[in-house]
Protein backbone atom coordinates (compact mmCIF):
# COMPACT_ATOMS: atom_id res chain seq x y z
CA UNK A 1 0.00 0.00 0.00
CA UNK A 2 1.25 3.91 -0.90
CA UNK A 3 1.53 6.88 0.92
CA UNK A 4 1.74 10.24 0.24
CA UNK A 5 4.50 10.73 1.83
CA UNK A 6 6.76 8.29 0.56
CA UNK A 7 5.88 9.87 -2.86
CA UNK A 8 6.90 13.24 -1.66
CA UNK A 9 9.99 12.74 0.19
CA UNK A 10 11.38 10.67 -3.46
CA UNK A 11 10.41 13.87 -4.94
CA UNK A 12 12.72 15.81 -2.39
CA UNK A 13 15.79 13.20 -3.43
CA UNK A 14 15.83 13.50 -6.89
CA UNK A 15 15.33 17.66 -6.63
CA UNK A 16 18.63 17.97 -4.29
CA UNK A 17 20.45 15.48 -6.87
CA UNK A 18 19.44 17.41 -9.94
CA UNK A 19 20.07 20.91 -7.76
CA UNK A 20 23.67 19.46 -6.83
CA UNK A 21 24.18 17.88 -10.36
CA UNK A 22 23.75 22.00 -12.17
CA UNK A 23 26.45 22.86 -9.31
CA UNK A 24 29.40 20.50 -10.72
CA UNK A 25 28.32 21.02 -14.17
CA UNK A 26 28.56 24.97 -13.58
CA UNK A 27 31.84 24.16 -11.38
CA UNK A 28 33.24 21.92 -14.06
CA UNK A 29 32.12 24.99 -16.61
CA UNK A 30 34.19 27.18 -14.65
CA UNK A 31 37.21 25.19 -13.92
CA UNK A 32 37.62 23.97 -17.59
CA UNK A 33 37.32 27.61 -19.43
CA UNK A 34 37.49 30.14 -16.91
CA UNK A 35 40.28 29.15 -15.01
CA UNK A 36 42.69 28.77 -18.07
CA UNK A 37 41.66 32.11 -19.34
CA UNK A 38 42.21 34.03 -16.10
CA UNK A 39 45.89 31.44 -16.21
CA UNK A 40 46.46 32.96 -19.81
CA UNK A 41 45.84 36.41 -18.38
CA UNK A 42 48.52 36.25 -15.11
CA UNK A 43 51.01 34.59 -17.55
CA UNK A 44 50.78 37.48 -20.41
CA UNK A 45 50.79 39.99 -18.11
CA UNK A 46 53.51 38.86 -16.42
CA UNK A 47 55.79 38.50 -19.43
CA UNK A 48 55.00 41.97 -20.10
CA UNK A 49 56.47 42.75 -16.63
CA UNK A 50 59.58 40.61 -17.54
CA UNK A 51 59.82 43.01 -20.95
CA UNK A 52 59.68 46.06 -18.94
CA UNK A 53 61.84 44.48 -16.50
CA UNK A 54 64.56 44.07 -19.41
CA UNK A 55 64.30 46.86 -20.58
CA UNK A 56 65.14 48.93 -17.40
CA UNK A 57 67.87 46.99 -17.25
CA UNK A 58 69.21 47.58 -20.51
CA UNK A 59 68.36 51.20 -19.92
CA UNK A 60 70.83 51.22 -15.94
CA UNK A 61 73.42 49.49 -17.56
CA UNK A 62 73.99 52.08 -20.61
CA UNK A 63 73.70 54.54 -18.14
CA UNK A 64 76.35 53.31 -16.05
CA UNK A 65 78.45 52.74 -19.26
CA UNK A 66 78.11 56.26 -20.66
CA UNK A 67 79.06 58.15 -17.99
CA UNK A 68 82.03 55.62 -17.29
CA UNK A 69 83.71 57.77 -20.80
CA UNK A 70 84.56 60.66 -19.55
CA UNK A 71 86.73 58.69 -16.27
CA UNK A 72 88.62 56.89 -18.81
CA UNK A 73 92.32 57.03 -19.15
CA UNK A 74 92.12 59.74 -16.43
CA UNK A 75 95.17 59.64 -13.95
CA UNK A 76 93.55 60.43 -10.39
CA UNK A 77 95.36 62.12 -8.02
CA UNK A 78 95.26 62.35 -4.08
CA UNK A 79 92.55 64.11 -2.71
CA UNK A 80 90.63 63.96 -6.12
CA UNK A 81 87.45 63.75 -5.29
CA UNK A 82 85.36 62.90 -8.51
CA UNK A 83 82.73 60.06 -8.08
CA UNK A 84 83.69 56.61 -10.37
CA UNK A 85 81.00 54.55 -11.49
CA UNK A 86 83.16 51.30 -11.32
CA UNK A 87 82.56 50.49 -7.85
CA UNK A 88 78.41 51.20 -8.61
CA UNK A 89 75.98 47.64 -8.32
CA UNK A 90 73.24 47.81 -9.97
CA UNK A 91 70.47 45.96 -8.89
CA UNK A 92 67.83 44.81 -10.48
CA UNK A 93 64.49 42.01 -9.16
CA UNK A 94 62.55 39.29 -11.48
CA UNK A 95 59.96 37.51 -10.74
CA UNK A 96 60.20 34.17 -12.03
CA UNK A 97 56.59 33.22 -12.23
CA UNK A 98 53.47 34.72 -11.75
CA UNK A 99 53.03 33.82 -8.23
CA UNK A 100 55.90 36.21 -7.51
CA UNK A 101 57.03 33.50 -4.69
CA UNK A 102 53.82 32.92 -3.40
CA UNK A 103 50.51 30.62 -3.89
CA UNK A 104 48.12 32.47 -2.19
CA UNK A 105 44.52 34.17 -2.91
CA UNK A 106 40.62 34.73 -2.49
CA UNK A 107 40.01 30.93 -3.90
CA UNK A 108 43.33 29.51 -2.20
CA UNK A 109 40.38 27.19 -0.18
CA UNK A 110 38.94 25.42 -3.25
CA UNK A 111 42.84 25.18 -5.06
CA UNK A 112 41.21 24.13 -8.61
CA UNK A 113 39.48 27.34 -8.70
CA UNK A 114 42.87 29.10 -9.08
CA UNK A 115 45.12 28.69 -11.83
CA UNK A 116 48.60 26.78 -11.84
CA UNK A 117 51.13 29.56 -11.01
CA UNK A 118 54.15 29.13 -13.77
CA UNK A 119 57.72 29.28 -12.87
CA UNK A 120 60.79 29.99 -15.30
CA UNK A 121 64.67 30.02 -14.64
CA UNK A 122 67.08 33.18 -14.87
CA UNK A 123 70.61 32.34 -16.67
CA UNK A 124 73.84 34.67 -16.91
CA UNK A 125 75.38 32.63 -19.69
CA UNK A 126 79.54 34.54 -20.60
CA UNK A 127 79.64 32.35 -23.30
CA UNK A 128 76.57 33.23 -25.76
CA UNK A 129 77.92 34.41 -28.66
CA UNK A 130 80.88 35.94 -29.96
CA UNK A 131 82.11 38.85 -31.83
CA UNK A 132 85.25 39.93 -33.74
CA UNK A 133 86.26 43.35 -35.31
CA UNK A 134 88.76 43.54 -37.40
CA UNK A 135 90.46 46.91 -39.29
CA UNK A 136 92.21 47.47 -42.43
CA UNK A 137 92.36 43.27 -42.17
CA UNK A 138 93.78 43.09 -38.53
CA UNK A 139 91.72 42.02 -35.99
CA UNK A 140 91.89 44.34 -32.70
CA UNK A 141 88.80 43.00 -30.52
CA UNK A 142 87.46 39.46 -30.15
CA UNK A 143 85.14 38.36 -27.36
CA UNK A 144 82.61 36.58 -26.44
CA UNK A 145 79.27 38.37 -25.86
CA UNK A 146 77.48 36.88 -23.03
CA UNK A 147 73.92 37.54 -21.89
CA UNK A 148 71.32 37.42 -19.27
CA UNK A 149 68.19 34.84 -20.03
CA UNK A 150 65.09 34.84 -18.86
CA UNK A 151 62.85 31.31 -19.96
CA UNK A 152 59.82 30.89 -19.04
CA UNK A 153 57.63 27.51 -18.06
CA UNK A 154 54.03 28.92 -18.56
CA UNK A 155 50.98 26.66 -18.01
CA UNK A 156 48.50 28.25 -19.91
CA UNK A 157 50.42 30.49 -22.64
CA UNK A 158 53.16 30.04 -25.03
CA UNK A 159 56.61 30.23 -23.89
CA UNK A 160 58.99 32.71 -24.31
CA UNK A 161 62.61 33.71 -23.73
CA UNK A 162 64.05 37.30 -23.30
CA UNK A 163 67.62 37.85 -23.21
CA UNK A 164 69.73 40.65 -23.23
CA UNK A 165 72.39 40.95 -25.76
CA UNK A 166 75.26 43.60 -26.38
CA UNK A 167 73.00 46.27 -25.45
CA UNK A 168 69.02 45.10 -26.52
CA UNK A 169 66.79 43.34 -25.70
CA UNK A 170 65.26 39.88 -28.02
CA UNK A 171 62.30 38.10 -27.88
CA UNK A 172 62.83 34.01 -28.82
CA UNK A 173 59.62 32.35 -29.46
CA UNK A 174 59.14 29.15 -31.34
CA UNK A 175 58.57 30.92 -34.65
CA UNK A 176 62.07 33.06 -34.51
CA UNK A 177 63.64 35.39 -32.69
CA UNK A 178 63.14 39.45 -32.92
CA UNK A 179 64.75 42.69 -31.79
CA UNK A 180 62.05 44.16 -28.92
CA UNK A 181 64.82 46.95 -28.55
CA UNK A 182 67.84 47.81 -30.45
CA UNK A 183 71.47 46.94 -29.47
CA UNK A 184 74.04 49.33 -29.55
CA UNK A 185 75.07 49.14 -33.13
CA UNK A 186 74.51 51.58 -36.20
CA UNK A 187 75.61 52.59 -39.10
CA UNK A 188 75.03 55.80 -41.25
CA UNK A 189 76.15 58.33 -43.47
CA UNK A 190 78.47 61.68 -42.42
CA UNK A 191 79.62 64.10 -44.90
CA UNK A 192 80.04 61.08 -47.45
CA UNK A 193 81.62 58.68 -45.30
CA UNK A 194 80.47 55.56 -43.63
CA UNK A 195 79.73 55.79 -40.23
CA UNK A 196 79.55 53.16 -37.65
CA UNK A 197 78.95 53.45 -34.07
CA UNK A 198 79.30 49.99 -32.14
CA UNK A 199 79.61 48.96 -28.33
CA UNK A 200 79.99 45.34 -27.64
CA UNK A 201 78.65 44.92 -24.19
CA UNK A 202 79.84 41.99 -22.36
CA UNK A 203 78.41 40.01 -19.44
CA UNK A 204 80.63 37.75 -17.21
CA UNK A 205 79.32 35.42 -15.24
CA UNK A 206 77.51 31.70 -15.23
CA UNK A 207 74.50 31.18 -13.07
CA UNK A 208 71.29 29.81 -13.21
CA UNK A 209 68.36 30.44 -10.74
CA UNK A 210 64.97 28.17 -11.63
CA UNK A 211 61.87 28.12 -9.16
CA UNK A 212 59.05 30.58 -9.26
CA UNK A 213 59.86 33.12 -6.59
CA UNK A 214 61.85 35.85 -6.67
CA UNK A 215 65.35 36.30 -7.92
CA UNK A 216 67.60 39.63 -8.20
CA UNK A 217 70.59 39.91 -10.15
CA UNK A 218 73.28 42.47 -9.17
CA UNK A 219 75.80 43.65 -12.16
CA UNK A 220 78.78 45.74 -11.69
CA UNK A 221 80.94 47.79 -14.81
CA UNK A 222 84.28 46.61 -14.60
CA UNK A 223 87.23 48.88 -15.80
CA UNK A 224 88.97 47.86 -19.14
CA UNK A 225 91.12 49.14 -20.91
CA UNK A 226 89.73 51.11 -23.90
CA UNK A 227 90.34 50.47 -27.50
CA UNK A 228 89.97 53.73 -28.92
CA UNK A 229 90.15 56.59 -27.76
CA UNK A 230 88.04 59.20 -30.52
CA UNK A 231 87.11 58.15 -33.56
CA UNK A 232 88.99 56.84 -36.35
CA UNK A 233 89.44 56.66 -39.93
CA UNK A 234 89.96 53.06 -41.84
CA UNK A 235 89.60 52.11 -44.83
CA UNK A 236 87.48 48.53 -44.27
CA UNK A 237 86.00 47.44 -41.32
CA UNK A 238 84.83 43.62 -40.72
CA UNK A 239 82.52 42.51 -38.19
CA UNK A 240 81.80 38.84 -37.31
CA UNK A 241 79.41 37.63 -34.96
CA UNK A 242 78.78 33.72 -34.12
CA UNK A 243 75.32 33.37 -32.59
CA UNK A 244 74.24 30.10 -30.66
CA UNK A 245 72.11 28.87 -33.88
CA UNK A 246 70.60 29.61 -37.13
CA UNK A 247 67.74 31.19 -35.89
CA UNK A 248 69.82 34.15 -33.52
CA UNK A 249 72.35 34.58 -37.27
CA UNK A 250 68.90 34.99 -38.96
CA UNK A 251 67.67 38.07 -36.88
CA UNK A 252 71.04 39.56 -36.88
CA UNK A 253 70.81 39.48 -40.63
CA UNK A 254 67.43 41.05 -40.71
CA UNK A 255 68.37 43.59 -38.22
CA UNK A 256 71.91 45.13 -40.11
CA UNK A 257 70.08 45.23 -43.08
CA UNK A 258 66.77 47.12 -41.53
CA UNK A 259 69.80 49.37 -40.59
CA UNK A 260 71.64 49.49 -43.81
CA UNK A 261 68.11 50.48 -45.02
CA UNK A 262 66.79 52.67 -43.53
CA UNK A 263 69.69 54.69 -42.98
CA UNK A 264 70.41 54.60 -46.59
CA UNK A 265 73.85 52.98 -46.82
CA UNK A 266 75.02 52.07 -50.73
CA UNK A 267 74.89 48.69 -50.50
CA UNK A 268 78.29 47.77 -52.20
CA UNK A 269 79.82 50.02 -48.99
CA UNK A 270 77.93 47.46 -46.74
CA UNK A 271 77.89 43.55 -47.69
CA UNK A 272 76.12 41.42 -44.96
CA UNK A 273 76.64 37.72 -45.68
CA UNK A 274 75.23 34.30 -43.66
CA UNK A 275 76.22 31.21 -43.29
CA UNK A 276 75.07 28.87 -40.59
CA UNK A 277 75.19 30.15 -37.37
CA UNK A 278 77.55 33.09 -38.24
CA UNK A 279 77.15 36.67 -39.86
CA UNK A 280 80.02 38.58 -41.31
CA UNK A 281 79.41 42.47 -41.89
CA UNK A 282 81.99 44.12 -44.28
CA UNK A 283 81.63 47.58 -44.41
CA UNK A 284 84.15 50.01 -46.68
CA UNK A 285 83.37 53.84 -48.45
CA UNK A 286 84.37 55.99 -51.14
CA UNK A 287 87.90 55.60 -51.21
CA UNK A 288 90.44 55.33 -49.01
CA UNK A 289 89.69 56.04 -45.16
CA UNK A 290 86.06 56.19 -46.25
CA UNK A 291 84.87 54.64 -42.95
CA UNK A 292 84.39 56.82 -39.79
CA UNK A 293 84.81 54.28 -36.72
CA UNK A 294 83.50 54.48 -33.35
CA UNK A 295 84.14 51.71 -30.72
CA UNK A 296 83.91 51.86 -26.96
CA UNK A 297 83.93 48.57 -24.88
CA UNK A 298 81.92 47.91 -21.78
CA UNK A 299 82.04 45.18 -19.54
CA UNK A 300 79.91 44.07 -16.90
CA UNK A 301 79.91 41.29 -13.79
CA UNK A 302 76.03 39.90 -13.18
CA UNK A 303 75.70 37.67 -10.46
CA UNK A 304 72.11 35.91 -9.54
CA UNK A 305 70.62 35.37 -6.06
CA UNK A 306 67.06 33.72 -4.52
CA UNK A 307 65.57 36.39 -2.66
CA UNK A 308 63.56 35.02 0.62
CA UNK A 309 59.34 35.17 -0.61
CA UNK A 310 58.70 35.02 2.67
CA UNK A 311 59.35 38.15 4.22
CA UNK A 312 57.09 41.27 3.49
Amino acid sequence: MRFIEDEEGLSEVVGFILILGLLVMAMSLYVVYEVPNKGRENEIEHMNDIKNRFVDYKISLDSIWINSVSYNNQVLVEGDSQFSVYGVNLGTSFDLGTSGGTYSGDNSIVPFFTPLPSSGYMEADENHGNIEILVNSQSIYNETLGSLNYISYNNYWIDQQYYYQMGGVFLRQDSGITVRVSPIFSIYNVSGKTAIQITPVKINGMRTVSGSGSLKVDSRLMQTPQIFSETQIVDNLKIVITCSDNYEALMWEKYISQIRRGNNIYEGYCTITRLDNTVTIEISGPGEGGVLFDLYNAEFSVDLANVASGIT
